[in-house]
């Protein structure tokens, strides 16, 4: 029973995302002409929760055409392993992850977007080579991987060594913090920095069973009729009492 309630969600989530796909390419959607050019710097790109969740999504964005075209992508870790190493090792965790292995073709297209920069966070000018890298013509789209305790102190370093002169936006996974205390000092860091439309702030979790679920239990219940449609639902919230 689990397994096929576990079938029927995959496949929701497949028929989702085809649709997805097809808006985009229905809706013409030029993003050279409409959109600036975008670098995308991972912070703790060797780390779980990059190999697991981010790399592959951005690989399997590539086929649909879903990646600007001039996507520059520079991962940022702690490791001293050079930029070829890291590519190797990423290849190989994605063709892990994937049942049918790494289409070849795809790759090739995908690594040359690609390229691995050696930080330790916490010392400073840190991020020199990350200021060589960056372009001041284009976005730079900071995503934080890393944990909570690591977000100020990155906001810091990215000021303090000349990162944050061009067009800034930047990415956090929850938790913001560990605590209310923390998470206000976070907050406060990062208006320092960045405006707050240009600050946003996630939770891939909500992409986990938990809410797959809702789909499953939306086929028996009547939810897939139109009254459970993004036409007609408003908010869906997920509460569970604290201890």
């Amino acid at each position: 029973m689990a397994d096929a309630l576990q079938l029927m969600a995959d496949q929701r989530w497949d028929d989702i995302y085809a649709e997805a796909v097809e808006t985009v390419a229905q809706a013409e959607i030029k993003m050279e002409s409409s959109m600036n050019p975008v670098d995308l710097i991972i912070f703790g790109a060797t780390g779980d929760l990059s190999a697991r969740k981010l790399f592959p999504a951005l690989f399997s964005s590539m086929p649909p055409g879903l990646l600007q075209a001039d996507l520059r992508i520079a991962a940022v870790g702690v490791s001293n392993n050079p930029s070829i190493a890291f590519k190797n090792e990423l290849r190989s965790k994605n063709g892990r992850l994937h049942a049918r292995g790494i289409d070849e073709s795809v790759w090739q297209r995908f690594v040359p977007r690609l390229d691995y920069l050696a930080s330790d966070f916490a010392e400073p000018q840190c991020l020199f080579d990350a200021t060589s890298w960056l372009d001041d013509a284009r976005v730079s789209l900071f995503y934080l991987a890393t944990p909570p305790s690591l977000f100020a102190t990155i906001c810091e370093q990215l000021s303090q060594d000349g990162c944050l002169t061009g067009p800034c936006r930047i990415v956090l996974e929850k938790p913001i913090g560990e605590s209310l205390e923390t998470s206000r000092d976070v907050n406060d860091t990062l208006a320092q920095y960045f405006d707050e439309r240009d600050i946003y702030r996630i939770d891939h979790y909500l992409g986990k069973e938990t809410v797959q679920n809702l789909l499953v239990f939306g086929l028996p219940i009547g939810l897939s009729t139109h009254s459970g449609t993004r036409a007609a639902l408003i908010t869906c919230r997920l509460q569970w009492p604290s201890r």
